[in-house]
């Protein structure tokens, strides 16, 4: 449709100002990490749903980048200097590149929305000292560093105190298992 037509006009364009090969990949995986930070899983869990990205933290190249999307072509919305989203969630559907990165990257944007949930359920739940049984475990939480290692998304810093509570504690819990197998062997 005419959306992507759009949109594919819009990023081709941002990526012929930049002549360097290297710089013109780095600015490719940019424009698909902002892409993908300003979609969240739908309510419904079908489909996806805008969600703002902070614009001060962009470097000025992406932001560069990005402007046609804002200013020439309307596919994004930029809040002043806070935020910046997708116009319409249409384009989540009908811009082909933007459904493979999603369809590619799906698994790991529904993991790393669930642990910036997870990490503001254990951050107001530290008020009460109660906040234990919010941290990540076993394969749930392998995953989550996984992701957290592989920077495709950046966690915000309460995602990232999470997530290092959740180390912590599950490695806390393996040396217990360990000494008490030790002491179990020992007692035999």
């Amino acid at each position: 449709g005419a959306v992507a037509q759009v949109a594919d006009h819009a990023y081709g364009d941002a990526l012929d100002e930049v002549l360097d090969p290297g710089a013109r990949q780095a600015l490719a995986e940019d424009l698909r990490r902002a892409f993908l930070a300003m979609a969240r899983p739908a309510a419904e869990g079908r489909g996806w749903a805008r969600q703002p990205l902070a614009w001060e933290p962009l470097d000025d190249a992406l932001k560069t980048a990005l402007a046609p999307f804002i200013d020439q072509h309307r596919l994004l919305i930029k809040h002043g200097n806070d935020s910046l989203e997708v116009a319409h969630e249409a384009l989540f559907r009908s811009w082909e590149r933007l459904r493979g990165w999603l369809q590619e990257s799906g698994e790991a944007l529904y993991l790393f929305h669930e642990i910036q949930g997870a990490a503001l359920k254990w951050a107001k739940a530290s008020t009460t000292g109660e906040n234990d049984s919010y941290l990540f475990r076993g394969g749930r939480l392998a995953r989550a560093l996984e992701l957290r290692r592989s920077g495709l998304f950046s966690p915000e810093p309460t995602a990232q105190a999470f997530l290092d509570a959740s180390d912590r504690a599950e490695q806390a819990r393996r040396s217990a298992e360990r000494a008490l197998q030790q002491k179990q062997a020992e007692d035999e």
